[in-house]
């Protein structure tokens, strides 16, 4: 192994050396454990590059940016294992910038005591198995106090359901997203609550309620539901109407815990 090749699992030459200095003497017991679990964790991955060296060394600078924010009587060493784990599940995501901003915010936090308090071991297993899109949804979720949905029903005149298409779509602004798997995957690990008949009262989500139903989007999914269903031989000749059913979803307790280590900004 050439020499250039061992410097790049040394930690000392650069990140260990970082993450010391920004906490200073006083705190220089925090600074070497995370410089330790950088070595010990990125290492290997550094050595066989897996990891790049350019999205590691962001991945540092990150980390050293908001634990150098942290005031020094707020900082604390006592969630260093789960820093450690929070480390080993980052691992496989550094690639993607936006993935080590959130494990940053995570790793941030975790040394910080007035946030590693709600910490659990929950928090960097879910955060790895996100996708970028999963994550970023649940950014936009997280802004708000609750947002409405609509869910597509087909009936019969009489009202008797043939189907719901499981497909919720999120009314924001004049936007609607549609991205049924993040939801299903957010829900899936507890972090959003979905209520698909529990529609908001509040004036301006009714006003949202109304755009919709009056939108080209809703024209359109209405006919592609029709369409499907009249080349299904068992529904020929039936008569069939495609309704809306109102609802709503909200971040879950759990979920504003995860929230506020992933998304710390927001809450500024």
């Amino acid at each position: 192994m050439s020499e250039e090749k061992s410097s790049l699992i040394n930690i000392e030459l650069i990140p260990k050396e970082l993450i010391t200095n920004v906490f200073g003497p006083a705190s220089k017991s925090i600074g070497e454990g995370l410089g330790g679990i950088a070595n010990y964790v990125m290492g290997p991955l550094r050595r066989l590059n897996i990891t790049s060296e350019k999205s590691y060394q962001d991945f540092v600078k990150k980390i050293n940016t908001k634990t150098d924010e942290i005031p020094p009587e707020n900082r604390d060493i006592s969630k260093l294992g789960l820093s450690l784990k929070t480390m080993e599940d980052s691992r496989y995501q550094l690639e993607d910038e936006e993935m080590r901003e959130y494990f940053a915010n995570l790793l941030a936090g975790l040394v910080d005591n007035r946030k590693n308090q709600k910490a659990s071991p929950r928090f960097s297993t879910i955060l790895s198995e996100l996708t970028t899109k999963d994550a970023n949804l649940l950014s936009k979720i997280y802004t708000l106090t609750a947002v409405p949905t609509a869910n597509i029903r087909v009936q019969r005149p009489n009202g008797q359901g043939v189907d719901t298409i499981k497909n919720l779509i999120l009314l924001s602004g004049s936007k609607y997203i549609n991205s049924n798997s993040s939801l299903q995957t957010l829900e899936s690990y507890g972090l959003i609550e979905v209520r698909p008949q529990q529609a908001l009262a509040d004036k301006a989500d009714q006003a949202l309620y109304d755009a919709f139903e009056n939108s080209h989007f809703l024209k359109n999914k209405k006919l592609e539901c029709i369409s499907r269903f009249e080349k299904n031989p068992f529904f020929i000749d039936r008569e069939l109407t495609v309704v809306t059913v109102h609802g709503s979803l909200r971040i879950s307790d759990l979920g504003e815990e995860f929230c506020s280590m992933i998304f710390p900004s927001q809450q500024e």
